[in-house]
């Protein structure tokens, strides 16, 4: 009776022994996960905010032309804007008030929750791709966000089409060449109009997402909210058209190049993991009899030794 007794209790008890370290190297393997994708996201910034002293001929000749095509179509801004003023009550625009200013997608805040919750599920569940979604898009803010406002606001000045930051706009439609109050060093909000921000910002991570992963049928929808935001930015009339053009071309290439890299560390991966492993060694210092590693790819290893 004793032995019947004492050998689940055994299998138990050595269940329990086995759980526990497996446990904690987990716990260790996810804080270095995270050491490990935030030292990325550092490089990843910082490779953007480098990249002006490592352009090529042909990367400052793709930016001149971007700069080109909005001075191309600024003689219309004006219009655009006196349209916007004059259609602010249509259905259309009714129909992008979740994006315009007031709007529950308007702030960035307002997608933290959920995107907090994908993180914690990707560490949870050991899934990369849903913690590089995340920390992806989040790099991409970052990035375009800091050299936006510490460094283009602060040395191109150009007045929005309504400066007072109202909501509904107050300022009078625009007249004829408005757009071209342009100067050195902005004072107030209603001087940083160009590029535009919130376009950036959505551009940035819509095009991270699309070259990272395999999107199908929802990229089109991706980049129909970042025509809203633009479009909303518009009628909100916080930025001319000439800004959305260029802050979606600075977001677009901002984006890219961080999932261009992060892919790069994918394949990298893979090949590592391609390559034959070494057997598990044992903890220096352990005993005979059940043992528990970690290997170099953060696997936990259950193993059993025996000295002869």
């Amino acid at each position: 009776m004793f032995t019947n007794v004492a050998r689940p209790v055994t299998i138990a008890l050595t269940a329990m022994l086995a759980i526990a370290p497996l446990s904690a190297l987990r716990a260790q393997g996810v804080v270095r996960q995270v050491g490990d994708d935030v030292k990325h996201v550092a490089e990843d910034v910082w490779r953007i905010w480098s990249s002006p002293v490592r352009g090529s001929g042909r990367d400052w000749l793709t930016a001149g032309l971007v700069v080109a095509g909005a001075a191309a179509i600024s003689p219309l801004d004006d219009d655009v804007d006196r349209w916007a003023v004059r259609d602010s009550a249509s259905a259309a625009f009714d129909a992008l008030k979740p994006f315009r200013r007031g709007g529950v997608f308007f702030k960035g805040a307002s997608v933290v929750p959920a995107a907090a919750a994908v993180l914690v599920a990707g560490y949870a569940t050991n899934n990369q791709d849903l913690r590089d979604a995340i920390w992806g898009c989040g790099a991409s803010a970052v990035s375009n966000s800091v050299a936006r406002n510490q460094v283009l606001y602060r040395i191109i000045r150009r007045t929005r089409p309504d400066s007072s930051k109202d909501n509904p706009p107050v300022s009078p439609p625009a007249q004829q060449g408005d757009q071209y109050d342009i100067g050195l060093g902005p004072d107030s909000w209603g001087e940083k109009s160009l590029p535009g921000g919130h376009i950036a910002n959505i551009t940035a991570c819509a095009s991270f997402l699309a070259e990272r992963f395999h999107l199908g049928v929802a990229e089109p929808a991706l980049y129909a909210i970042v025509a809203a935001v633009g479009v909303g930015r518009i009628a909100d009339r916080a930025h001319w058209t000439s800004d959305q053009l260029l802050g979606a071309a600075f977001g677009y290439a901002i984006g890219r190049e961080i999932a261009l890299r992060q892919n790069k560390r994918r394949e990298a991966a893979r090949r590592d993991a391609r390559a034959p492993a070494a057997a598990p060694a044992a903890p220096r210092g352990a005993g005979d009899g059940l043992f528990v590693t970690q290997g170099p790819r953060g696997l936990v290893h259950l193993g059993w030794q025996k000295s002869f």
